[in-house]
């Protein structure tokens, strides 16, 4: 159940035909028409209704629910849950305020939500989940605001309308678990608050977002059907972003400056990064590994500060044309990419890793090259270097002890760096 998030402390007007009046304190308490949510099963008066308190709407029949059309604000929440006899929501056509959230979950037979054609004001959240047979959410185009919306475990969900004119979400927006999910089109909103996740909608083919500027983080996750990040190109401020285990997405072009970590993982299909000049903060980190068709990475030309950059395990890889701004980076890890042969023009600008410098288990890359890059600058930290093109390393001892990190080729965390035969202090029992 939705958590409620706050109750307004009054509605934006009163309507001439409606006996509900708007106070600064909600309904009025002599007011006939402003009634408990209870009451409104039992003995409602006639005309318009304001209900105090929270509205739920649980193991209702269709007929009963006759009455929601006459109700034209809600004090607090409105709760539909665990109906099994509903099959369609109620359009609500009076419905103006709702002064806490909007929550529809757990229920059973419910194929469409088409409702709320004149609700203005939705003061709490949006929580739609766990609705096996919903196929259409459509709900009124008036609110422009939430403060969340969590639209999750609808497998039967096909498209989510009726939010064309939302442009602000307070908190966090998630679109998670919509096994049927083919789109996902906001055209309006322009900020969250929190944070974005789409993850685990398997059919979902693409996500238009062209107005959205600013989200906290961005987890784009498992959603093996979406083809392309174009409907987030308008993004100016993004923290953190995730994109990971989408396997139909070929390209990534990655356009919010000044991001603090970004992570690209485990995308079977992928084959182009590119970044904008400025894309990462001068204290940002991106990681890229497990993106088995990657070939290539370029862009980043502004940057000229890293705190961290990894390319792990990107078989396909052959060189890294990007970054050719970066002068310095805390900690910088090319390790185990089995076609990466690096260049004369990679890193041209670096002169200093103040952290660890690892560049190993690549099996193409000439040891030359790394010979060749360590010349020319200064290792604050731990220097890892070995199984490269032609060579077995195999250092025993392992010279890393109690570093926290496993470097034998095979321990306990599993796979190590290959670099080691044998490190007891922190591979435990090998």
């Amino acid at each position: 159940m939705l958590r409620e998030i706050g109750h307004v402390t009054h509605y934006r007007a009163t309507w001439a035909l409606s006996s509900c009046v708007a106070v600064l304190v909600g309904c009025a308490p002599d007011d006939a028409a402003c009634i408990e949510g209870a009451q409104l099963w039992q003995s409602p008066p006639t005309g318009l209704l304001c209900v105090r308190g929270d509205l739920v709407v649980q193991g209702r029949a269709p007929e009963e629910l006759t009455v929601l059309a006459r109700v034209e604000a809600i004090e607090g929440s409105l709760i539909v849950h665990d109906n099994p006899a509903l099959a369609e929501l109620p359009a609500w056509p009076a419905l103006v305020s709702i002064g806490g959230s909007l929550s529809i979950s757990h229920n059973p037979a419910l194929t469409a939500v088409r409702g709320f054609p004149v609700l203005e004001d939705l003061s709490g959240g949006l929580y739609v989940a766990e609705n096996p047979a919903l196929v259409e959410l459509q709900l009124g185009e008036g609110v422009t605001a939430v403060e969340t919306a969590f639209i999750t475990l609808n497998p039967s969900l096909l498209e989510l309308q009726g939010l064309s004119e939302l442009t602000e979400i307070a908190g966090d927006f998630r679109v998670t678990h919509n096994a049927g999910l083919l789109a996902l089109e906001l055209p309006a909103l322009r900020e969250v608050g929190g944070d974005l996740l789409v993850t685990e909608n398997p059919s979902l083919r693409s996500a238009e977002l062209p107005a959205l500027r600013a989200a906290q983080t961005l987890s784009l996750v498992s959603n093996a059907s979406l083809e392309s990040l174009d409907g987030f190109s308008a993004l100016e401020t993004v923290r953190a972003a995730l994109i990971e285990d989408n396997d139909a997405l070929e390209e990534i072009h990655w356009t919010a400056p000044g991001t603090s970590w970004l992570t690209i993982t485990d995308n079977a299909g992928l084959e182009r990064i590119d970044g904008a000049p400025s894309a990462l903060a001068a204290d940002g980190r991106l990681h890229i590994a497990l993106n088995p068709a990657l070939q290539t990475v370029t862009g980043f030309g502004a940057v000229e500060s890293l705190a961290g950059l990894t390319l792990e395990e990107n078989e396909a890889l052959p060189e890294l044309v990007a970054f050719s701004a970066l002068a310095r980076i805390g900690d910088l890890a090319v390790v185990r990419n089995a076609a990466f042969t690096g260049s004369d023009a990679w890193f041209p600008a670096l002169a200093e890793v103040s952290g660890n410098f690892s560049l190993y288990g690549n099996a193409s890359l000439p040891p030359s090259m790394v010979d060749s890059l360590l010349a020319r600058i200064t290792v604050g930290a731990e220097i890892r270097v070995g199984d490269n093109l032609g060579e077995d390393t195999e250092l025993d001892p392992c010279p890393w002890p109690e570093d926290g990190i496993c470097d034998a080729a095979m321990g306990w965390l599993g796979r190590g760096t290959e670099l080691c035969v044998i490190d007891p202090e922190d591979c435990g029992n090998v």
